[in-house]
């Protein structure tokens, strides 16, 4: 089994491969991601939205009987939900970084737009 670091999986940052990355295959934990100050907040902040999205998907998908023939296992639906509610908490922590930064500032240092 692979060990989890809080360091994102690649060198590269989520969007450097174009189109729309999944930000679960680019870090271990949605905490990771919110830690990773190479993307400004706003950034960080929209791929921990992402990232719940999919999440939400694969759990409406899993309990509709799609992801699989069987119903999703209790095992299963009990891990998404426990990632989801840690999505949500960093996407909180990101909200208070914005809120006592004053507005989203992207990381360049030229100023942003509040939030």
């Amino acid at each position: 089994m692979e060990r989890k670091t809080d360091e994102p999986r690649s060198t590269e940052t989520p969007d450097a491969a174009g189109g729309a990355p999944d930000p679960g295959e680019h870090y271990d934990s949605p905490e990771a991601l919110a830690a990773d100050n190479t993307l400004d907040l706003a950034k960080r902040a929209k791929l921990l939205t992402d990232w719940q999205y999919g999440l939400e998907e694969q759990l409406d998908a899993q309990s509709e009987g799609m992801g699989a023939s069987d119903p999703i296992a209790p095992a299963e639906q009990a891990r998404l939900t426990s990632e989801l509610e840690r999505v949500a908490r960093a996407k909180a922590s990101i909200a208070d970084e914005i809120e006592t930064a004053g507005g989203l500032r992207p990381s360049s240092g030229s100023p942003g737009r509040p939030v």
